[in-house]
């Protein structure tokens, strides 16, 4: 398993990742069989114990699958999963989402077509994601406002990207709308930045089809990925759009401290 969590991440090296088309192809049937009997025991795990059972389900099988794609996972500081804060990450790939909830951050805001996504959508739904509709202005505002309740809800921290989409290098401005959020609940914002080993093999951007980018790393060696968790920026004394400036010069400066050599 590629993964570990610790205040300060140690790495402990594990065996060598093989590589190449035959690797891949084997690892992808692995993947279609893990997708299938991941939503069933998301699923079994919903109906019996609600939206907590399902998260709880749902970290390890992230776990699992950051092992497939090659991911190894390291958080650097602490995540408490029972902190009542709002998480806001740089955004690089869809391996993000697997590698935030392999480490418990929290609850997500994702746009609304995922919901429509098969096997994906009722997962997300089940574990508590929030769903926006960035199409139309009426969307986004219904978003926000479930973004508002979500937030003001006792629970699981609320991770958001953003920047709205991935990005390959920097980090693109940040949207208010969580910090917003952060500010009429009265909850701190807690910057994390994801920095990956290597930026550009993890990426997912400019329209690259998605079974492309999957077989580059289910066929590509690994990937260290070292979640550092920021100090919390309190909310309450900061319009949103401070809070959001704030939160990305932090996040950018966490890239270019940490950016690989």
């Amino acid at each position: 398993m590629a993964f570990v969590i610790e205040e300060r991440a140690v790495v402990v090296p594990g065996g060598e990742r093989w590589t190449g088309p035959i690797a891949g192809a084997l690892r992808f049937g692995y993947l279609a069989g893990a997708c299938v009997v991941g939503a069933a025991r998301v699923e079994l795990a919903f109906q019996r114990g609600g939206r907590g059972a399902a998260a709880d389900k749902f970290q390890q099988i992230a776990q699992e699958f950051c092992d497939i794609f090659g991911v190894r996972v390291e958080v650097a500081g602490r995540l408490d999963p029972a902190a009542r804060e709002v998480r806001v990450s740089n955004h690089t790939s869809y391996l993000d989402i697997l590698v935030l909830n392999a480490a418990g951050a929290g609850r997500f805001l994702s746009m609304k077509q995922v919901r429509g996504w098969a096997l994906v959508g009722r997962v997300a739904e089940h574990i508590g994601t929030v769903f926006v509709d960035r199409d139309s202005t009426d969307g986004r505002a219904q978003g926000l406002k479930a973004l508002h309740r979500a937030v003001a809800t006792p629970g699981t921290p609320i991770v958001v990207f953003p920047e709205g989409r991935t990005s390959k290098q920097g980090v693109r401005p940040f949207a208010r709308g969580a910090f917003s959020a952060a500010r009429s609940a009265r909850l701190p914002v807690r910057p994390l930045a994801l920095i990956y080993s290597d930026r550009a093999q993890a990426a997912w951007v400019d329209q690259q089809p998605l079974l492309q980018h999957v077989w580059s790393r289910l066929s590509g060696p690994e990937l260290r990925c070292v979640i550092r968790v920021l100090e919390p920026i309190e909310s309450d004394a900061q319009t949103s759009e401070a809070l959001a400036s704030e939160s990305h010069r932090l996040v950018s400066r966490e890239l270019a401290s940490h950016a690989p050599s």
